[in-house]
């Protein structure tokens, strides 16, 4: 429709100099899917022991090349568990394949991963993004906070050369 439109670029580390950047809009008519979102499915392990799973992957909803579907596979493959799929920023595999794709015999554990140019954190438990958009250390703390009272869980990722966490450490759950 006609007014103003505003595009967020995905990019999240951006060079010193000004950079130029060119966005292609275009429409068309033709009829396209529509995702169906699936509904949550609440699935739980069966007593306590040792579980195998991965806390941190992720699908081409981010930056892997893999459907969410191949995901599935490969875990069920490997015998996992659990598997807590974190792309970067949005929750849309959540709602477009793992609500419903969780079982007592693979359970899916809803997340995504908060990334920005100074640090990445994964987000347990959410099923909404929180604002990523943040300037400094009290934004972050500020964020975590959120994060928390709404019961998910902070763990700040991968924090070595490459990678590293940038902020002031706020409360975290735990830490990979």
């Amino acid at each position: 429709p006609a007014g103003f439109w505003q595009v967020i670029l995905g990019l999240y580390r951006m060079p010193e100099e000004p950079v130029d950047v060119q966005v292609d809009i275009r429409f068309s008519r033709e009829a396209r899917a529509v995702v169906q979102i699936q509904p949550i499915v609440n699935a739980v392990r069966k007593g306590a022991g040792w579980y195998l799973g991965d806390l941190h992957c992720h699908t081409f909803h981010s930056d892997a090349f893999g459907a969410p579907q191949q995901l599935h596979a490969t875990a069920r493959r490997e015998g996992l568990d659990f598997l807590a799929v974190t792309d970067h920023n949005t929750t849309s595999q959540q709602g477009a394949y793992f609500n419903a794709a969780s079982s007592a015999d693979l359970v899916f554990v809803p997340g995504y991963e908060f990334t920005t140019e100074l640090g990445h954190a994964n987000i347990y438990g959410a099923r909404q993004v929180f604002d990523f958009r943040v300037q400094d250390d009290r934004d972050v703390i500020a964020m975590a906070e959120r994060i928390r009272a709404g019961d998910a869980l902070f763990s700040i990722n991968h924090d070595k050369p490459g990678i590293p966490w940038r902020y002031q450490v706020p409360q975290i759950d735990c830490m990979e």
